[in-house]
C-alpha cells in the first residue's frame, strides 16, 4: 500500500497535476491512497469527487483542523490502511510531522523534490524564513528513506547534504491524454498567445504582470489569451480570460487552439515546470526566458524552445509569432522531446522500482 500526500488548493495547480500522474504510475502496480490537504474553505477545488484513478483512493485532509488532529488522522489513517509507504510529493512545509508519523508507525517516506526550496525562497522571504528553509531542506535529504528529484539541477545541488544518492525521475507528461494532433490555430492576421495561470499563485501573477506592463510593445495582431481566472481588481482590455477550467481535457483543449504560450520567467524555478512541458507535449511553441528553462535538462534554445532575455522577450514574440516554419519547427521538435524524455511509460518503471527497493527491509509492498 503507498500513500502520497500532496499540499494543494486549486486542482490546476501544476503541483496537483504531477502527485496525480505519480498515483496513476504507482497505482498500475500498488495499491494507492491519493491525500490531498485542502482548506475546508476550498472544498470546491478539491480532489475528493472529481477525481478518478484506478486502484486508488481519494482521501483529503482539511488543513483548516489544528494540526494535532491531522497528525492524528494520518496516523489513524496509515494504521485502518495498512501503509507502507508516503510517498511526499514536494511537501516541504509538513515535512517534520509526516517524518515523525513515519517513525511512529516505522512506514518509509519518499520525498520528491520539485525544485530547489530555498534558491527559489531567497529574495521572497524572511531572513528567518529561510533559514528554516536550510533546516527544512537538511531534513529532508538526511532522513528520507529515498528522495527523488525532477531533474540533474536538482540532484546536483542536494546531492552534498543527502545521505544517499538522489533518484532522478524527471517530470512526464501521460502521453495517452496529449497525443491528439494539433489542429491549424489562428488566421495568417491574427496570431493567440497563450499565458498559463492559475494566477493566484504569486509567481504566475509576475508572469501576468509582467505581460500587462509590456502591451505597449506587443503586436496589435497578438492576442494574449490567459488560461485561468483574472486576479481580483485586474483590468486589461487586451488580456482575455479563459477563467477556472476543471477539466483537463478542456484545459489541452484550449492549449492546443494557442499558437505558442509564453513563460516569461523573471526568476528560476530550479526544477521543470508543467506548464512548459504540457504546451511542448502538444506541438504548441514555447517562448520564454533564460529562467524559465533552469532545472530543464531536455530543451535546447532555437531547437524544442524559444528562449529570449526578459529585456528582449517582447521583440522575439514580435518576430516569431509570424514565422509558421520557425513555429513548426519548433513545435514537432518540442513534441519529439516529450516523447523521448518526459513520457509516463519509463518513470512508471523507475518509480515502481523504487517502492520496491524501499520496502525491502520491511519484507512487502
Amino acid at each position: 500500500m503507498v500513500s502520497l500526500l500532496n499540499s494543494t488548493v486549486q486542482i490546476s495547480d501544476g503541483t496537483t497535476f504531477r502527485c496525480k500522474g505519480v498515483a496513476r504510475s504507482l497505482a498500475r502496480n500498488f495499491k494507492t491512497i491519493l491525500v490531498s490537504e485542502t482548506p475546508e474553505s476550498e472544498g470546491i477545488y478539491g480532489l475528493k469527487g472529481r477525481v478518478r484513478i484506478e486502484n486508488t483512493e481519494i482521501i483529503e485532509l482539511h488543513v483548516g483542523r489544528r494540526l494535532p488532529g491531522w497528525l492524528f488522522t494520518l496516523l489513524r489513517l496509515i494504521r485502518d490502511r495498512k501503509v507502507d509507504v508516503i510517498y511526499c510529493c514536494n511537501e516541504w512545509k509538513h515535512y517534520p510531522f509526516l517524518l515523525l508519523a513515519a517513525r511512529i508507525t516505522s512506514v518509509r517516506l519518499i520525498f520528491e523534490a520539485h525544485s530547489i526550496l530555498t534558491e527559489e525562497q531567497k529574495h521572497r522571504v524572511s531572513v528567518i524564513n529561510y533559514w528554516r528553509g536550510k533546516l527544512t531542506e537538511s531534513l529532508v535529504m538526511k532522513e528520507s528513506d529515498r528522495v527523488v528529484a525532477l531533474s540533474d539541477t536538482i540532484v546536483q545541488h542536494y546531492s552534498a547534504i543527502a545521505k544517499m544518492p538522489l533518484c532522478l525521475v524527471p517530470a512526464f507528461i501521460e502521453l495517452a491524454k496529449v497525443s491528439k494532433p494539433v489542429e491549424p490555430r489562428s488566421s495568417p492576421e491574427r496570431r493567440r498567445l497563450g499565458l498559463i495561470g492559475p494566477f493566484y499563485l504569486p509567481r504566475n501573477l509576475l508572469d501576468l504582470e509582467f505581460m500587462a506592463a509590456q502591451l505597449g510593445e506587443l503586436d496589435e495582431r497578438i492576442a494574449i489569451i490567459a488560461v485561468g481566472t483574472p486576479p481580483e481588481s485586474f483590468k486589461e482590455s487586451r488580456i482575455e480570460f479563459t477563467g477556472y477550467i476543471p477539466d483537463k481535457e478542456a484545459f489541452l483543449d484550449e492549449i492546443r487552439s494557442l499558437d505558442a504560450v509564453v513563460i516569461p520567467s523573471v526568476e528560476g524555478t530550479f526544477g521543470p515546470l508543467t506548464k512548459i512541458l504540457e504546451p511542448m507535449s502538444l506541438g504548441v511553441p514555447v517562448l520564454t526566458t533564460p529562467q524559465g528553462i533552469v532545472g530543464f535538462d531536455s530543451v535546447v534554445d532555437g531547437n524544442n524552445i524559444l528562449v529570449f532575455p526578459p529585456d528582449g522577450l517582447i521583440k522575439g514574440i514580435n518576430t516569431t509569432l509570424f514565422d509558421d516554419g520557425l513555429l513548426k519547427r519548433v513545435g514537432e521538435s518540442a513534441r519529439a522531446t516529450i516523447v523521448e524524455w518526459h513520457s509516463q511509460e519509463g518513470a512508471e518503471k523507475a518509480l515502481a522500482h523504487l517502492v520496491i527497493d524501499v520496502t525491502k527491509d520491511k519484507g512487502g509492498s
